[in-house]
């Protein structure tokens, strides 16, 4: 079980601009949906891009199925390679300004035995 936390001053405004979580992935199949649903079920309203770096688990395929519940709002960047969480973060924010988003937020994980991911 973990909790999405957000951690932001803008957050607490009634309505913000277009906003994206990017979301990093390396075999994270077993939790993505999880970590999706998580974002989509907050107050303010997010969109979500998944960077996944060919996870052999096959993380990508599992985003893009879940793509059908949630259009125009989750979207996905498959790298050919594992080449790393910076570059990966590099990757997302050239794609979010291209899309031309006035905020950019990261989903970092906080602590393994609780589960607890925050959006900063």
């Amino acid at each position: 079980m973990f909790t999405v936390v957000i951690l932001s001053t803008f957050a607490k405004k009634k309505a913000f601009l277009k906003s994206l979580v990017i979301i990093p992935t390396y075999n994270e199949i077993e939790n993505i949906e999880a970590i999706i649903r998580a974002v989509f079920s907050k107050e303010k309203s997010f969109d979500i891009l998944v960077v996944d770096d060919n996870s052999p688990d096959l993380t990508g395929l599992k985003v893009k199925a879940l793509q059908d519940e949630f259009k125009d709002r989750l979207f996905l960047v498959s790298r050919q390679e594992k080449t790393g969480l910076g570059s990966a973060y590099i990757a997302g924010f050239k794609w979010c300004l291209e899309k031309h988003y006035e905020y950019i937020l990261s989903l970092i994980h906080i602590s393994e035995p609780t589960r607890r991911y925050a959006i900063s």
